[in-house]
């Protein structure tokens, strides 16, 4: 995973003055969340993977058991869930590994109810078309496009000249 330490989030509160910072700590997290926010790389998914439990409370990482078998999923093996497993959704600051690249990022926002994407620290080695699993959920999604972010873009505009090295979405545009 690649880290930068010249991000802007990071210098958001050095940047302030102290009478902002004392008066206006909610702006202040307003920024420094709006800069992350920019600094995200968005994965747009496909054949997510089945959400095979329900969270039981907000704030908690028990689950409902799976207790009858899958009538609408023949063809897909029955899975039984403790309370202290998790399988199905994309958890919010957990780690995704790419199975082909191996590529790893961290989810800072998710949206697979509404649009199937993810919005992931910026990682510019995953590989359209590969299955990303989450190492905490163990969520399942196949890439189908990546946006990067114009930090990364500029600051890894070298590595881009390797073929082999980058996205085929890049050379295709």
């Amino acid at each position: 995973m690649a880290d930068f330490l010249d991000k802007v989030s990071l210098q958001v509160r050095e940047q302030l003055p102290e009478f902002v910072q004392a008066e206006n700590q909610n702006f202040v997290a307003f920024m420094k969340s709006y800069y992350e926010f920019l600094e995200s790389a968005e994965l747009v998914l496909t054949n997510l993977g089945a959400v095979d439990a329900i969270l039981n409370e907000l704030g908690t990482s028990s689950y409902i058991l799976l207790e009858d078998t899958n009538i609408y999923r023949p063809d897909q093996k029955k899975k039984i869930l403790l309370q202290d497993t998790t399988n199905g959704a994309f958890v919010q600051g957990e780690t995704i590994k790419g199975s082909t690249s191996l590529a790893t990022s961290t989810i800072r926002v998710d949206d697979i109810n509404q649009g199937s994407r993810l919005f992931i620290s910026t990682n510019n080695k995953f590989v359209i078309g590969e299955t990303i699993i989450g190492q905490t959920s163990n969520a399942t999604g196949v890439i189908s496009s990546y946006t990067p972010n114009p930090v990364q873009s500029v600051s890894q505009l070298l590595e881009y000249s390797d073929v082999d090295d980058t996205i085929d979405v890049f050379f295709n545009q």
